[in-house]
């Protein structure tokens, strides 16, 4: 006997939602064509910042207009727009993490927090040549 599964649209929605200032912007799911195009984008291409921006506006669709009628700021666009590329472009959790975690760069000193974990975590990571072969 056959086994008959319940038709992926009535009980998914490969569409991403994006909070920003108390607005969800809909991003609606690329076709497969586009995803693929999208993840060679991702994975093998360096963009010029205008060819980034015309991506940007692309993978928004209709959500971009929709931001820039609620003036919402270039960089939150920005940052919607290249979650969206990464998102469906290489994974959900990838697109999940840079929604998350890719401004921290601008939110914290790395060097200075580099070092404190250094001088915090001193003696015990060996010296360079100072690893021990087993022996």
């Amino acid at each position: 006997m056959a086994t008959v599964l319940t038709d992926l649209n009535e009980i998914y929605d490969p569409d991403l939602y994006l909070p920003i200032r108390g607005m969800v912007y809909r991003i609606p799911a690329p076709t497969v064509a586009e995803a693929d195009r999208l993840r060679s984008l991702v994975w093998e291409s360096e963009l010029t910042p205008q060819d980034l921006h015309d991506e940007i506006v692309k993978i928004l669709g209709p959500a971009h207009q929709q931001m820039t009628d609620d003036e919402i700021p270039a960089p939150y666009r920005d940052h919607a727009g290249c979650t969206a590329i990464v998102h469906f472009g290489a994974s959900t959790q990838l697109g999940r993490e840079y929604w998350m975690f890719s401004f921290l760069g601008e939110s914290i000193d790395i060097d200075a927090l580099i070092d404190r974990l250094l001088d915090r975590n001193e003696g015990l990571v060996p010296a360079a040549g100072g690893v021990a072969d087993g022996d």
